[in-house]
């Protein structure tokens, strides 16, 4: 719900920028979409990379962009002087990361069993505060 990128409830990011025809909210996206079966789920003080293992480093301390950057992978040096201090908000607001990995593995596996496997997962959304306490909102 803090994504700097892609703004989570009103309004445009970063993203809006640096994506031509990408207009508006996480938020405004949802509710414009006209699938039958949706859901939207806000982290709190969760920012761009928290449903991603992006955050994870390795024996040298460096993230996944960050490899790439030092080893001058193609096309990554101009996205890490644009967006790459916006998108890294690795510890942003004070939230780990892993606990947005945690996050989206329980929204995401109950959504899959939702969908895919024909299961009522309706339980899962609507205790999915108590289950996951860093869940600022749950959309049906």
């Amino acid at each position: 719900m803090s994504d700097a990128v892609f703004n989570y409830k009103t309004g445009s990011g970063l993203g809006n920028l640096v994506c031509p025809g990408a207009t508006g909210s996480s938020t405004d996206a949802y509710n414009t979409s006209m699938a039958t079966t949706k859901r939207l789920v806000g982290v709190t003080n969760g920012g761009h990379l928290t449903p991603t293992d992006l955050c994870q480093t390795n024996a040298d301390g460096n993230n996944a962009i960050q490899v790439l950057y030092n080893h001058h992978c193609c096309g990554v040096d101009s996205v890490a002087v644009v967006g790459l201090p916006a998108l890294f908000d690795c510890g942003a607001n004070g939230f780990d990361w892993k606990v947005g990995v945690k996050d989206t593995a329980y929204v995401t596996t109950a959504a899959f069993e939702e969908t895919l496997t024909c299961q009522d997962r309706k339980a899962a959304f609507t205790s999915i505060k108590m289950a996951r306490p860093t869940v600022g909102e749950s959309l049906p």
